[in-house]
């Protein structure tokens, strides 16, 4: 029962997007503009909502756990830019790029269990060392340009 419980409450967790929309588009009918109502406007806001909405639950899923886990985001983040890139290098399709990010993720995952099993130290300090950590290591790696999937260059994929 309790399970199906936290799965309403996920549920509930991902209209919050639609919600949001239909409370600003009220707002745009009154106020009279239909730029709101454009199709590339509503695909970004929705594009906004539901990623945020699921980094909420990524961080909602352990805490409900009992797990005080700061590090998923800049494992996310800093896994994501050593995966793309080395997929952009060694050019990659779709599917193998998807995987070198999951394996990047889970080898900074690794990287932060392992610390929490050698020092023994409550996993909230832990983790956010590892977000201090990582962060500043994605302004570090490959240059500090992030990961860029659309707009290649010869100077950007041959760092």
């Amino acid at each position: 029962m309790k399970t199906r419980k936290k799965i309403k409450a996920y549920a509930i967790t991902m209209l919050f997007p639609l919600v949001m929309y239909l409370i600003f588009a009220v707002a745009a009918l009154i106020a009279g503009n239909d730029f709101f109502f454009a199709e590339y406007t509503t695909a970004g806001i929705f594009t906004s909502s539901v990623l945020n909405c699921v980094v909420a639950l990524a961080i909602a899923i352990p805490l409900s756990g009992g797990r005080w886990d700061f590090a998923p985001g800049s494992i996310a983040m800093l896994g994501g830019i050593i995966g793309c890139n080395i997929g952009i290098r060694i050019h990659a399709n779709v599917f193998l790029m998807l995987l070198l990010c999951i394996a990047s993720c889970l080898l900074l995952a690794l990287i932060e269990a392992v610390l929490y099993l050698i020092l023994r130290v409550p996993n909230m300090i832990i983790s956010l060392g590892i977000v201090m950590v990582y962060e500043a290591l994605s302004g570090l790696v490959f240059g500090g340009l992030g990961a860029n999937l659309f707009a290649n260059d010869a100077d950007y994929t041959d760092h």
